[in-house]
């Protein structure tokens, strides 16, 4: 069940992150075809400014318009992942625009490591198995030594007028077989299930170790992002834009051009962090297998393991 809900979760994640790029895409394109015509305002009609400055800011405009087409494509594939991983392969594509919660799970490392282990199904079947096999062992060392079975009867003989009584004795043969097989065998078993469980820990906590690297710089990109670079990428380039289209002559064409790449970055940058975020989030998720009830108080309840 939650192999199934971890596979839909990342699908659905990685649908609406693709839809955020497609959306920012969109909006940076519109922006530079914005500062495009402005520019060309100014080159051609004003002649104030050089041409290659018109030169370049189309540049630019072809790349969004690059990227924007890219980050379409990677959508439309994302729902037909998201379609395959729901088991309906014909779904009707999504036209409403979704979004990532803006606020994430604030989880310590140490107790989302203590909830996997705590309960994760995987570890405890790991663990039925090293109880169990104890069990196995010691009935193949009581079944080293044979039953021996003792019978006694009463005959009759009508017809010959006799009778008498008879004693059996029953054993398994050979009398030298000590089921030592069986008793290795079971030894053997037990050290697997050992192992076993020892490999599955580790390979539990290796993976929650590696969806919290994923988890915490990601997080922490998106807040650093979003609260303190765009607005003052913003704000740079909106001084820098009025400032250039004003004709101030310490503004160039290489500040502008500069401010808005810069912003630009920033803003597919956050897209990109978001996903990554919420990927992560939905690995935590299904190795913590928290169900779609408990990861809705994620964001407002600490996790901790449950009692065993």
């Amino acid at each position: 069940k939650f192999n199934v809900l971890t596979r839909v979760r990342r699908a659905y994640h990685t649908f609406v992150g693709w839809g955020i790029m497609v959306r920012t895409g969109e909006e940076v394109v519109a922006a530079l075809e914005q500062g495009t015509r402005a520019t060309r305002r100014l080159v051609e009609d004003a002649k104030t400014r050089p041409r290659t400055d018109l030169l370049r800011i189309e540049a630019l405009l072809e790349e969004a318009q690059i990227g924007l087409a890219r980050s379409r494509a990677n959508h439309q594939a994302a729902w037909r992942q998201l379609a395959a991983e729901v088991g309906v392969l014909h779904l009707p594509a999504s036209v409403a625009p979704a979004d990532l919660p803006v606020s994430s799970p604030q989880w310590d490392v140490k107790d989302v490591e203590g909830r996997v282990l705590a309960a994760n199904t995987a570890l405890k079947q790991a663990e039925v198995e090293v109880e169990s096999a104890p069990l196995a062992l010691a009935r193949a060392k009581a079944q080293a030594v044979p039953n021996v079975t003792v019978g006694g009867g009463y005959t009759a003989e009508n017809i010959d007028r006799t009778a008498g009584g008879m004693v059996t004795v029953e054993t398994a043969l050979p009398l030298w077989d000590r089921n030592q097989g069986n008793v290795l065998a079971a030894r053997a078993h037990l050290a697997r299930a050992e192992a076993s469980l020892h490999a599955t820990a580790t390979r539990l906590s290796r993976d929650t170790a590696t969806a919290s690297a994923n988890y915490e710089p990601a997080r922490q990109q998106v807040e650093r992002l979003t609260s303190r670079v765009l607005p003052r990428l913003q704000e740079s380039e909106q001084q820098l834009r009025r400032g250039y289209q004003a004709g101030a002559p310490q503004v160039t064409f290489a500040d502008v051009l500069q401010a808005e790449q810069a912003l630009l970055t920033a803003r597919l940058t956050l897209a990109e962090a978001r996903r990554t975020l919420w990927l992560a989030i939905a690995d935590l998720q299904g190795l913590m297998q928290l169900d779609i009830g408990e990861s809705d108080n994620l964001c407002r309840v600490r996790v901790s393991a449950p009692e065993r």
